[in-house]
């Protein structure tokens, strides 16, 4: 039902074009990567290792904590502008409620790139405004898509983002 209801909506807000745009790396300036607001430290330290390299590299960084516990503060604050996405934000089905996908479509996101396994992240990334979006979500929701990151199984976030900046970089070729 939640499906139905966000293909409608995808249509209705114009964001149900097959594809978009496919970005190199080094044509993305604004990057958000959405995450599980209950990741352990050692994928907090890297995806910070991740974060650091590309605001080196001049990319304004982005991180949407998805949270769905009981988790009350966000882990980014500072340097990295976030989004913490609580349950209250989202209805019944897990769609994104109106106010926060206004919030995140105002950062007018050149890669909106979900890094869960989880279909609120899918939902979000089909009804962002973002040039591109990519996820390592397969079965069933490759039409909130852009690029799809291939990962076997169980794949660390480190991997994840490894793949990311691999297929991005291929793209310029």
């Amino acid at each position: 039902m939640a499906h139905r209801l966000l293909i409608r909506k995808m249509k209705e807000t114009g964001m149900s074009k097959p594809q978009r745009e496919f970005l190199p790396m080094d044509a993305i300036q604004k990057i958000a990567l959405l995450v599980d607001s209950e990741m352990h430290a050692g994928q907090l330290k890297e995806l910070n290792h991740a974060l650091t390299i590309w605001t080196t590299k001049g990319i304004a960084v982005r991180v949407v904590e998805l949270n769905f516990g009981r988790k009350a503060e966000p882990a980014w604050n500072g340097n990295i502008r976030g989004l913490f996405a609580e349950r209250s934000q989202r209805n019944w089905l897990g769609l994104p409620k109106d106010d926060l996908m206004r919030q995140l479509n105002d950062f007018r996101l050149d890669v909106l790139a979900d890094l869960t396994e989880n279909m609120t992240a899918s939902y979000i990334c089909g009804l962002s405004n973002a040039r591109m979006r990519a996820g390592v979500r397969a079965s069933g929701e490759e039409r909130f898509y852009d690029l799809l990151i291939q990962t076997p199984g169980n794949t660390s976030l480190k991997a994840r983002l490894h793949q990311l900046e691999t297929y991005c970089n291929m793209l310029k070729k």
